[in-house]
This record gives structure tokens, sequence and C-alpha cells, in this order.
């Protein structure tokens, strides 16, 4: 297990048919820890929690174009855990709002489809479950064990509040979209499990805890960025690991990114940077590493203060 720091500091999912219907919504809700109620009305599901964190467990989580999921919470540091407990992905392409930390597990996956808004204060969506006890303690180990190939995908926006996190784990963690966190912390993750450090400001750390043990299918890397991600003053980190040889590239470090740190790894297998990338860290540094090969394509720009590129992965 690596100890990554905060503080130095593709293929989209197929959603059912149902999920596609302009007005879909979340299905079922049950509260099963903490306190908080749940009203439903046209194109509007409403959850007020009244504890500082709730599990809701839910036979589908998914938000049409037409539909919008508002989580209210006592304060900006609450957080709601969305746990689905049905068989298949969830397909969010309408407007999640919260004015605190929403987490979205699904171990069949999740994906954020184009035109899908969220503005939240932190948001952690993940394809790897959690125990309602840790949870409720405010130990975030997702540990539960993924379905095979289960991808965690943004192709819309994301917006969390300044300092706040946005973390997307699975077998295959993408961006594709537009992500926003001023001053905070962006985890693309390609793992089995994961552990979210979230105590102390600056002091935020994120652990993998399993590797990936099988290739998912038509995946050309566990963990990527082709989109837009926004963090100055903060830290972005795109990392995976994987059993050895699964895949030659596990990092792929594309799109835009503007950030404070910048930080690309992948212990045991290979980091990309493609052609046309643009990873800017105006007052920080970017950093590749990876266990096999760091590999620069032809970047349309590359900056930072200190623009560090190592071979060796060295935690």
């Amino acid at each position: 297990m690596r100890r990554l720091p905060w503080m130095l500091a593709t293929t989209a999912l197929i959603a059912p048919a149902w999920a596609q219907a302009p007005d879909a919504g979340p299905r079922g809700g049950t509260v099963v820890a903490g306190q908080a109620s749940i009203a439903r009305s046209p194109g509007r599901t409403q959850v007020n929690q009244t504890t500082d964190r709730a599990v809701i467990q839910w036979q589908g989580f998914d938000i049409g174009a037409n539909h919008q999921v508002d989580i209210r919470q006592p304060a900006p540091s609450s957080f709601s855990l969305q746990r689905v407990t049905g068989p298949d992905p969830s397909a969010i392409a309408g407007r999640l709002t919260s004015n605190g930390g929403v987490a979205i597990v699904n171990p069949a996956g999740v994906v954020f489809h184009r035109g899908a808004q969220v503005d939240v204060a932190s948001l952690i969506a993940t394809a790897s479950d959690i125990t309602n006890q840790n949870f409720m303690a405010g130990r975030m180990a997702f540990d539960g064990t993924p379905r095979p190939g289960a991808r965690v995908e943004n192709h819309g926006r994301i917006t969390v509040r300044d300092g706040g996190l946005v973390a997307l784990t699975g077998p295959v963690a993408a961006n594709s979209g537009t992500i926003r966190a001023r001053m905070g912390r962006v985890a693309i993750a390609g793992a089995e499990a994961v552990t979210i450090d979230l105590a102390g400001d600056g002091l935020l750390s994120f652990d993998i805890t399993r590797q990936v043990g099988a290739a998912p299918a038509g995946a050309t890397a566990l963990a990527a960025n082709s989109g837009t991600i926004e963090a100055p003053g903060g830290h972005v980190l795109i990392t995976a690991q994987a059993a050895s040889n699964l895949l030659e590239t596990l990092v792929s470090a594309g799109g835009a990114i503007t950030s404070g740190t910048i930080t690309a790894n992948a212990p045991g297998g290979g980091v990309l940077v493609p052609a046309g990338a643009a990873l800017d860290a105006p007052a920080g540094r970017i950093v590749a590493g990876a266990a096999a090969t760091s590999r620069i394509g032809a970047p349309r720009r590359l900056s930072a203060r200190a623009t560090v590129l190592r071979r060796a992965f060295d935690g």
C-alpha cells in the first residue's frame, strides 16, 4: 500500500433504456444510518438530512436530464452516502446539488453523462462499497469489491466548493468532461479499494489499498483524463495500481489540467502524457512517475515552476 499525501499537500457506460428517460430519478430510497427524509415531486427528488452523516440505500440512483436531486445537509463538512443495491450502473444526466459532501457507491459503476451538472461541497463516486460503521465514524475506507470492469466516468460538469474534493475511483476511472475544484483536490484512480483521509484542512491523503487484478474489457488505461480539470491552488492526482503486466499504460494524463500540483503515477505500470495535453502548474510542479515507463508525447503545453518527470515511483 502506498500513501499519497495531498499536501505536496473512453468508453461510456451504457445505461439501461429506462434510465435514459428525461425525468428518471432515483428508485427506492431507505435511510439505513443517520437521519434523513426523502420527498419526491415531478422532476425533483429532495433529501433533507438532519445528522452530520447519513446512509441511504437505493435500488437505482439515476438522474434523468430533466430531473434534479437536491441533498440538504447541516453543514458543508457533512456527508451523505448514496449506496446502490440494484444491478445496473448509475446514469446521471441531470442535476445533483448539495450544500455538503455526497458519496455515490455503485459496484456496477457510475457515469455522469454529457449535460450532467453536479454542484456539491465535495464528491466521491466509486465502485467500491464502504460499511455503514466506517462511513458514520468518518473512516472513509472504500474496500468493497467492485464488479469486474466497473467504470466511473465523468462526461459532464462537476463543481465543488473552494477546498473541496472530487474523487472518481473504480477499476476504470476517467474524466472527459469538466471538473472545477478551486484550491481543492481531484483524484482519478484506477483501483479496487481506496481510503480517503478527510481529517484536517490541507492534510487530505489518498491510499490505494487494493490494486486492479484483471484487465477491464476495452480499457487502454485504468485512470485517464482527456477533459478539463481546473484546480488552481490545489492538487490533481491521476493514479492507478494493477497486477503485473495488466496493461502497458495504467495512467493517461491528457486533456487540459491547471492546478498547484499535478501528479500522474502508476506503481507497477506506465504513465502516458499524450500528444496535445496541456498541463499547467503555474506555482507548483508536475510529477509523472511509473515503475515501468513515463512517456511524454508532444504536449501542447507542459509548464510548471519545477517540472519533474520520474521513471521510478518513489512514493
